[in-house]
């Protein structure tokens, strides 16, 4: 059988569950495919800090919405 994957917005996805059986849903979600959080300590975000300039100053931009 030949798979296709396609994006959903959640909302549509959400509608889509409620209408499913529960047991069906449930099967559905055991199947689906979880993806790996891995985290990393405060000490090695500093290491982040400058690899990407997109420009802008945050606090003048917020002092301006003000």
């Amino acid at each position: 059988m030949k798979q296709t994957t396609i994006k959903l917005p959640i909302r549509v996805i959400r509608e889509i569950l409620h209408c499913m059986p529960r047991k069906e849903a449930e099967k559905l979600l055991k199947a689906s495919v979880k993806k790996e959080v891995k985290s990393i300590s405060a000490a090695h975000l500093g290491k982040l800090d400058g690899i990407a300039s997109i420009g802008g100053d945050a606090v003048k931009d917020t002092e301006a919405a003000w």
